[in-house]
């Protein structure tokens, strides 16, 4: 009995002795101190992340200079440049001047500038934020996210400047000698462009540019050198402009040929060109309609976007399907106006292709040359009223 007495006091002995449960207490303490430290670190983690980039940006001395669309440029003091992306990719950046600049969230972009560690790019944006302002309640956070986004929209549509190219007379020789003997065209249509302040040169470095203006404020350049290829819109550029074109003009325009690029415009003037047609440059094929064929109610349009090969995966052409798609939207919009497509055929990828094939073959005094004329007129089926037509490969020719 005592001894089953003495286990009983035992066992009582050791619930309530005060030191042993203080001893408990204290070593459960730094656990949950360090859990609860652990769970801040992560919840001020993911709000730092998740922190509006632009607003970092801003908070690092950026300052927005340059909208281009889905993504605005952001310039900083010392030189440095890095495009933020809007909408859905706000938390996305890129530097085409820094090749490790490019990632996505805050904490990212300062690892990526500072050159630093995850820690320390994250203590930063922390600290730039600020400890408390990402620790409080969610109705805060989510008023700074509206700010933050409201402040990306006001840049968004702040004017853009537009600032053309600068002219370069030596640039301008190099380009003429490029249309001519590279591309073939015309002289004529080369030194009417030019004269007319459609075309001229410029440099970037060491190279040549070729820069086509707009009737209206839509600039497009193009690297014409070896291993400088490109083309791109000028900044303060709009695709709903009319961009550069040739030909009739005003009110004498009959019918407008619209082409992916100014060269592919002059080159099938070239081919053709009529009393009553212009030829435009809608800078790539769009398939949705610009604002300023709304200037020429009565003028045909005819489509001549370039024949691309086929896409490896779809097996859809891309210059042919938004061709497709714009001409249903113009119809739509008015039905009573003739609309049509032209293209390339074959091999013949574009027009500046297809004239380079004919003077090839018929030199170029081939506007002299029946044989010639009679050939372009083949190549070219009536336009109205079959809504899709083409232009024969010039290899097709029966001799």
């Amino acid at each position: 009995m005592e001894k089953l007495k003495f286990g009983t006091q035992e066992k009582n002995t050791k619930i309530s002795n005060p030191n042993i449960q203080k001893t408990k207490n204290e070593k459960t303490k730094p656990k949950q101190e360090m859990k609860q430290l652990r769970d801040e670190r992560e919840k001020l983690t993911a709000m730092a992340k998740a922190y509006p980039l632009a607003d970092i940006a801003e908070k690092l001395g950026f300052v927005p200079r340059e909208n281009g669309g889905t993504s605005i440029k952001w310039v900083c003091n010392d030189g440095q440049s890095v495009w933020i992306g809007t909408g859905a990719n706000e938390q996305k950046f890129n530097s085409f001047t820094n090749e490790k600049l490019h990632g996505s969230n805050p904490i990212n972009f300062v690892m990526a500038l500072d050159q630093c560690g995850f820690v320390e790019a994250r203590n930063k944006v922390i600290e730039l934020i600020g400890r408390d302002d990402l620790l409080r309640d969610e109705e805060y956070q989510k008023q700074q996210i509206i700010a933050a986004a409201r402040r990306i929209e006001a840049a968004k549509k702040e004017p853009k400047p537009f600032t053309p190219p600068e002219k370069s007379d030596i640039a301008t020789v190099a380009i003429h000698n490029y249309l001519i003997h590279k591309r073939k065209i015309d002289p004529g249509v080369v030194e009417e462009a030019i004269a007319d302040g459609k075309i001229y040169g410029t440099h970037a470095g060491a190279y040549s540019n070729m820069v086509s203006v707009g009737v209206d404020q839509i600039i497009e350049v193009k690297g014409i050198e070896e291993g400088k290829r490109f083309n791109k819109i000028i900044s303060g550029s709009s695709r709903e402009e009319q961009g550069f074109s040739i030909g009739a003009e005003g009110g004498d325009v009959k019918k407008i040929y619209l082409c992916e690029s100014s060269i592919e415009a002059m080159s099938l003037y070239d081919l053709q060109g009529q009393h009553g047609d212009m030829y435009t440059s809608t800078s790539g094929a769009r398939p949705t309609p610009p604002r300023w064929l709304e200037k020429f109610p009565k003028a045909a349009i005819v489509i001549a976007f370039n024949n691309d090969a086929p896409d490896p995966k779809t097996g859809k052409q891309a210059g042919q399907e938004a061709a497709a798609k714009l001409r249903e939207s113009l119809k739509k919009a008015d039905p009573d106006r003739p609309v049509s497509i032209t293209a390339p055929k074959g091999k013949t990828k574009d027009w500046n292709d297809f004239l380079k094939i004919i003077k090839a073959e018929y030199g170029e005094e081939f506007y002299n040359n029946d044989n010639a004329i009679d050939a372009i007129a083949r190549r070219h089926l009536p336009l109205e009223p079959t809504p899709v037509q083409t232009v024969h490969n010039p290899n097709d020719i029966e001799r």
